[in-house]
């Protein structure tokens, strides 16, 4: 074994698969960022909930007052009109809301059971199980990216609206707090979609790697030339001993 081949396995476990300024190896990065995003993905779960149990009861509120005012003021025709047209709306809201809130928790589900697959995947050391969460991620991404840009927009177009209403004024505040809270998102999400890959990509090294020491291990032949691996197209003999990190000992 010569000394670059020695040199690109040692690489394995240094600072090209580490993260955090180089603090961190990627398998622990990928573990606190699993916890991380398991964590947030369980807050908004219950913020969901939370906002989707309050809609209800404005909801249920809403059409409490519609009933008392069609008592009290059976003849005003303005007053007749315009709550028919808000019932209207809130029956298509309410319609649409159950279907929206069940989106919103499946799509929390499946981020979370993606998360679970990684934290698996990490611990076992399968790089094929942190694909799921990787192609998850790079939704998250687009999703946020989106988000960010309609938030600029709406920004935008209601800067340069005529008129300044407290209608107007709330979905300003409305959108750059969406705004905000999705670019701080998108830039930790993006964090964690790097560490992630790192450890997918030395997940495979790591497993190319091993299947090599196996074979040369085992092998009867006094030197074998292994080709296709980067590095490792020297010859190596049988005899010579698994290093502990790639024997499955690595941190």
């Amino acid at each position: 074994m010569t000394d670059n081949s020695l040199e690109y396995l040692h690489s394995l476990n240094t600072r090209r698969f580490r993260c955090c300024c180089g603090r961190v190896h990627v398998k622990k990065g990928a573990l606190v960022a699993g916890a991380l995003e398991l964590f947030i993905a369980l807050a908004v779960m219950l913020i969901l909930v939370a906002i989707y149990i309050h809609y209800n009861i404005e909801i249920n509120k809403q059409v409490l007052k519609d009933a008392v005012n069609a008592t009290t003021t059976p003849g005003d025709t303005v007053l007749t009109t315009t709550t028919a047209a808000e019932q209207q709306y809130r029956f298509q809201a309410e319609r649409l809301s159950p279907y929206i809130f069940g989106a919103g928790i499946l799509l929390g589900l499946a981020y979370i059971l993606g998360i679970l697959f990684m934290m698996l995947g990490v611990r076992r050391k399968r790089a094929k199980f942190l694909v799921p969460h990787l192609i998850v991620q790079l939704l998250a991404v687009l999703f946020l990216a989106t988000t960010v840009v309609l938030s600029i927009m709406v920004l935008v177009a209601i800067k340069g609206g005529p008129e300044r209403s407290k209608q107007a004024e709330r979905a300003e505040a409305a959108a750059a707090v969406i705004l905000v809270a999705s670019a701080i998102m998108l830039a930790f999400e993006i964090w964690f979609l790097n560490i992630v890959y790192k450890c997918y990509r030395y997940l495979r090294a790591r497993r190319a790697h091993l299947d090599v020491f196996r074979f040369t291990k085992k092998s009867a032949v006094p030197a074998v030339v292994l080709q296709g691996h980067p590095g490792l197209k020297t010859a190596f003999s049988p005899s010579v001993p698994m290093l502990p990190w790639i024997d499955g000992t690595d941190e």
